[in-house]
């Protein structure tokens, strides 16, 4: 889930007898990863989703009111889920993006450190022992997208840290050794929003 922006959640008569569909809905809330919730005909919105966005299925939604196991939803029915599916997506990063900038920023000013958030979506820091730029990168950082960060950033000012700073809840624990092995080598580091303060 760490690298999804939209769950969309087919919620069916016994969707929430899984403890599997339980607990990937709560990752998903804690991580701002938005939930586009297809009730299924009947259903009425469950308690345990009352942070998701939901979009009601009525039985002519399916072609010939099929809505059993082989049931099969009309093109236009589908578009709309699309259409939502985006609006939630854009949403998703802009809220995962908010939560990097504002962590950053509140530990850096914690610890007397200037922030500067620029237009381009980085954000430049003056201590009394170092300074640097931060990009916030949502999901999980590839080492493609750390690529792109040294381009946008280090090329500029090779002689300043350059952070790529994610978010590391839900991430595979293998993900993140991965991570600080590539920040022995690389010229800049990939930073969890929670070690910031180190």
């Amino acid at each position: 889930l760490a690298d999804s922006d939209v769950v969309v959640l087919l919620d069916t008569p016994n969707f929430f007898e899984s403890r599997w569909a339980r607990e990937e809905l709560t990752r998903a809330n804690a991580t701002s990863i938005q939930v586009l919730h297809l009730l299924w005909p009947g259903r009425s919105p469950p308690a345990e989703a009352a942070l998701s966005s939901f979009l009601a299925l009525e039985e002519e939604d399916f072609c010939e009111s099929n809505f059993g196991g082989d049931g099969v939803l009309l093109d236009n029915v589908v578009k709309r889920i699309f259409v939502e599916v985006e609006a939630l997506r854009a949403r998703a990063l802009a809220s995962r993006h908010r939560y990097l900038v504002d962590a950053f920023c509140d530990e850096a000013r914690r610890l007397g450190v200037e922030v500067d958030v620029q237009p381009s979506r980085h954000i430049v820091f003056r201590g009394a022992e170092n300074e640097g730029f931060v990009m916030p990168l949502v999901g999980v950082p590839s080492a493609r997208r750390l690529h792109e960060v040294y381009d946008a950033l280090f090329k500029e000012e090779s002689t300043k840290v350059v952070w790529a700073l994610f978010d590391n809840r839900g991430l595979l624990s293998s993900t993140i050794d991965h991570l600080s092995w590539l920040n022995i080598s690389l010229p800049l580091k990939a930073v969890s929003v929670y070690d910031v303060a180190k």
